[in-house]
């Protein structure tokens, strides 16, 4: 869904954090569920695309993109985690 509130790059990072979830994270999430934890690897893998802590890049908008694909993806504790700041290594 499209909305003027984001620009190119807002789109851009989208199609990035999309593409990381679908392959890092959906596959997995279940198990990840079940053990109540999600893996260091996964967020040191995040945090090396550069999906963590964009809180604080200044612009909240790329913070937004990433908690929204979370949740569309299925990965509600994913997201937590990204807005809390909790877990994530």
């Amino acid at each position: 869904m499209a909305r003027s509130v984001y620009e190119a790059d807002h789109e851009a990072l989208r199609d990035s954090v999309r593409r990381f979830f679908e392959a890092e994270a959906v596959p997995h999430y279940a198990d990840w569920d079940a053990k109540g934890a999600i893996p260091a690897a996964f967020w040191q893998a995040a945090t090396g695309h550069g999906f963590v802590g964009l809180a604080e890049a200044g612009d909240p908008r790329f913070a937004a993109v990433v908690l929204e694909e979370a949740m569309a993806a299925g990965l509600p504790a994913v997201a937590f985690a990204l807005a809390t700041h909790e877990s994530v290594a």
